[in-house]
């Protein structure tokens, strides 16, 4: 097409196009250029290719964004699990325990216990009363001793009295051949009318032969008020009458 030959019409029938040059030689027939439709359809293809490639590289970083966030996400699930479950271990156990509560019989050592009506006071009897005379006697290891006691209510629980001694026998030398002996010892204490006990405590004695030694009594009265006993500091055993 360049080489300044001119160029003649061509009509359907003719033969091939070949060209004579100048010096008599065979020419091949050049193709002619793309038409537009040929660039049109390739120019298609182009966008067509480039469509493609955008949109497999949009799903390929839709598919890494959604595989990055899925992983992110199941590494906070796992470090909030425990916890949860620990949660839901504990309202469990609660759970389980309410009910455990709720199930147990009505007559329940515990619950008997926790709502058991309050125990009453012990109610005193305004009869009780150690002022009067007693009569007994004291033993122990060593000694036996008749008694009598006189004792008088000096008010608000005190009381004051004396108690008159005969020497039975006793293990001691010095006092076995003085059987028959006497002596008073002069006693002194309260009483406790809600326990019914009555403390004494001698002070002061009349003991011509020696044979008495001041002591400390804590004696309990009988609730029908007509008997009184104990012990006493000297490892003796007090009991009395009216």
């Amino acid at each position: 097409l360049n080489d300044g030959t001119t160029l003649s019409d061509v009509s359907e029938t003719a033969p091939p196009p070949f060209f004579q040059t100048p010096d008599s030689a065979p020419t091949q027939f050049m193709s002619l250029p793309p038409t537009s439709a040929a660039k049109s359809s390739s120019d298609s293809s182009k966008w067509l290719y480039l469509i493609i490639g955008v949109m497999a590289t949009a799903l390929i970083a839709l598919g890494i964004t959604v595989f990055l966030s899925r992983n992110s996400t199941e590494k906070e699930t796992a470090k909030t699990e425990p916890g949860v479950k620990s949660n839901e271990n504990v309202s469990t156990t609660n759970q389980s325990n309410a009910e455990n509560k709720t199930s147990e019989p009505p007559n329940n050592k515990s619950n008997t216990t926790a709502f058991a009506p309050p125990r009453l006071m012990p109610s005193i009897n305004p009869n009780l009363n150690p002022a009067g005379r007693w009569s007994g006697d004291w033993t122990s290891n060593k000694a036996y001793w008749t008694a009598t006691m006189v004792l008088n209510d000096n008010g608000g629980g005190r009381f004051a009295g004396e108690i008159y001694w005969t020497l039975q026998r006793h293990t001691n030398p010095k006092k076995s051949g003085k059987s028959g002996a006497t002596a008073t010892e002069y006693v002194q204490g309260t009483f406790n009318p809600a326990t019914r006990t009555l403390s004494l405590s001698g002070y002061r004695k009349d003991d011509p032969q020696n044979v008495a030694v001041l002591d400390r009594y804590s004696l309990i009265l009988a609730e029908n008020n007509q008997s009184l006993g104990g012990g006493s500091k000297t490892n003796g055993r007090f009991n009395l009458s009216r």
